[in-house]
Parts: structure tokens; sequence; C-alpha cells
């Protein structure tokens, strides 16, 4: 499992199938983060796990509670932000974090948060009901790392031009139905680096309704928009890493490991038929937003080639 070496042979954790003993489970001050599902068994998530720490302050408030605090785990603590979210909102998190693993894209390392409702500060809402803990998705702070949002235009522009993970991050923004893609998503590193974050409108949790079998055909994509204006000979550069990105999303949607996210199995269920359906024809899809499937297959260029 991705991030199994961090873990060593094995906690206590969340998840789905198997059981262990609650007693065991209380020991580890761990309970399952959704009422329905109360079996405890003994997995290696798919990220890094700890607890959040003190000091603890609210950054953000809605759609969803943000806080920055440290993550309490095996090493030494690193600042980190959690999201309070319903199960739901968290599982698209998990889920479409992995994706972006899989295709290589630069994003903050995703983690998952014990949250004590004792430790969060006075007034920030609650989203787990009268439970004493929570479990939230969160990330590694980017220290540094203001949104893209933030710079020049022109020079935002540049820099997404250049970027080596653009036909990448198109296919999975299209896949995931990301419609929330904006300059304010995407930060900007000290050293240069793009970072995507903040996929919880994704697979259906903006404006479609959640894991939506009526797929619109297209949604607005961000990046697909940035390689469509370019010139012909510039989008005939990328036509085959955006082909070679596509058979790799399409690859990943199998092997998800949906329990080691966390995700309960209706909403595993759900999330997977809105992904294969999302991946049906993906790379026509693809090659005909950016005005491409005229071009015979011979003048694809050598991966790399830009």
């Amino acid at each position: 499992a991705r991030g199994a070496a961090d873990h060593g042979g094995g906690v206590v954790g969340f998840g789905r199938g198997g059981a262990e003993s609650s007693a065991a489970a209380a020991r580890q001050g761990l309970k399952h983060p959704d009422a329905a599902h109360r079996r405890i068994i003994r997995i290696v998530a798919a990220f890094r796990e700890g607890t959040l720490a003190p000091r603890i302050q609210a950054i953000k408030l809605e759609p969803d509670v943000v806080l920055d605090g440290q993550m309490s785990s095996h090493g030494p603590f690193e600042r980190v932000y959690a999201k309070l979210q319903p199960t739901h909102r968290r599982c698209i998190e998990a889920v479409c974090a992995w994706i972006a693993g899989e295709l290589e894209l630069p994003a903050p390392e995703p983690v998952f948060l014990r949250v004590l409702r004792n430790r969060v500060p006075k007034g920030v809402p609650w989203p787990y009901g009268n439970d004493a803990e929570g479990l939230a998705f969160g990330t590694r702070a980017i220290e540094n790392a203001p949104p893209l949002v933030k710079f020049d235009s022109g020079a935002a522009v540049r820099q997404l031009d250049r970027w080596p993970h653009l036909e990448a991050a198109a296919v999975f923004d299209q896949l995931i139905a990301n419609d929330d893609r904006t300059a304010g998503n995407i930060l900007l590193g000290p050293r240069g680096q793009l970072w995507l974050i903040d996929h919880a409108r994704a697979l259906g949790g903006g404006g479609q309704r959640l894991f939506s079998s009526e797929l619109l055909p297209m949604v607005k994509n961000f990046f697909l928009d940035r390689i469509a204006s370019g010139s012909l000979a510039e989008r005939a550069r990328r036509r085959t890493p955006l082909i070679e990105a596509c058979l790799l999303a399409q690859s990943a949607i199998p092997r998800i490991p949906y329990g080691q996210l966390y995700v309960p199995d209706d909403i595993a269920r759900q999330i997977e038929r809105m992904l294969n359906m999302a991946s049906r024809g993906l790379q026509a899809l693809i090659l005909s937003a950016v005005g491409l499937p005229e071009l015979p297959e011979n003048d694809s260029p050598a991966r790399g080639a830009h």
C-alpha cells in the first residue's frame, strides 16, 4: 500500500471488513469515524496517520473548517492543515489525493488525522455529531507557497505553460469532474513548483448531485482551457502526454484501495461507479476539448518532446 513503509508492521485503524476487539481499539484511542461502521480492524492506511496537536487555530470555517496545527505521530511534529468534513467529503478528498499520487501530480502530502473535540478552538463547527473525536483528511503544509492567484496573471500563465504536469493535471480534473479548479487552489512554491490542493468539490461534490450517474459530458476544466488556447503546434506537442495520462488514470481506477482510504462500502461503490463512467471515452473527450482528434496518430511526438 502507498505509504506502508511509514507505518511499520500495521496499526489499528478504521476500515472495512474483519474485526478486532473494541477494547484493543480503545487502548489505541481509536474509533471508527462513521457511526454506521463500528468494526475495528488492523490495517495499514494508504497515507500516514497522526493526531492533530496544539497549537491549533481555525483559518477557514466554510464550506469546510480548516485547522492549522501540528501532526503528532512517530516522528517529530509537522505542520499540517486538517479539514473537518462530513464523511462523504473526506472520502472525496482521500480518493482524489490517491489518484493524484498515481498520476505523479505534485500535491501536498496527504495524511489522516485524529482530531479531539476538546482541542478544537471554541465556536468552530464540529461535523462529527456527539463524538469526542473524528477522523479528518489533512495535508502537510507547504511553507511559503501562496496561491497562484496572488501573482501577476501573465507570470502565472507562463508558469502553467512551462509546467511539466499540465497534461496530467488536465486529465485528472476531467476524470474526477473537478469544476472548481482556479488559480486560487494552485500553490506556487518558493522554487517555482506548482502544487494542487482542494478537491472537495470533485466527484460531484460541487455543481452536480454527489456521485451522480448523470454526469455532464464536460466540466469546466481550468487546465484543458489553458491547453486549448495554445497554437495548433503547441497542442500537437501535448497530444501524446495527454493520451498517456488518460491511460494511466484509467488504469488507476480499479486499484483504488478504498478500505485503506477509510471509505465506507456504500460510498466506495458510488465513487467507483462514477469514476468508471467518467473514464469511458475519456481520451476522445480530452482530445476533442483541445481540438486534436483530427490529427493523425503518426503526428504525435515522442513523450517529453515539449
